[in-house]
């Protein structure tokens, strides 16, 4: 055996004991993944009956995305996502109650005039200012 050949074995058996061929430990980077989708109101947000998410993995309806309100007075959704880059909104109490700004919205928005979802910062001003979400 060469010296190639040994070389080749010799990371081959530390690949084993390391146990870097178990199957179980791999994590496929395509697979998709689960994302919460969460909206906490503030103290003076308007009444919500119902809350919407609409985007583009589900072409912009949304009527079986809807979210279920928490025990602590917040909203959820869990969806699986394919990994890739989308845009998206909530909706508000009926099929119009769309956030004006994802980022920055007057009414829906906590603080007021701050984000619709704890922690966004990042909205597309040229497309009606949706969300961005990036699935790794």
């Amino acid at each position: 055996m060469n010296r190639f050949g040994r070389s080749l074995v010799a990371i081959l058996a530390l690949m084993v004991v390391a146990g870097c061929g178990e199957d179980d430990d791999l994590v496929d980077p395509l697979a998709p993944q689960d994302h919460t989708f969460v909206y906490v109101p503030h103290a003076d947000t308007p009444d919500i009956s119902a809350i919407f998410v609409r985007g583009t993995f589900n072409n912009w309806t949304g009527e079986d995305l809807a979210m279920t309100k928490q025990a602590d007075g917040s909203w959820e959704v869990t969806l699986e996502l394919e990994p890739g880059t989308y845009q998206y909104k909530y909706v508000f109490n009926d099929p119009n109650g769309w956030a004006s700004n994802m980022c920055a919205d007057p009414t829906w928005g906590n603080p007021p005039g701050g984000p619709v979802v704890p922690g966004l910062t990042t909205c597309d001003p040229d497309d009606n200012n949706n969300a961005i979400l990036v699935i790794d």
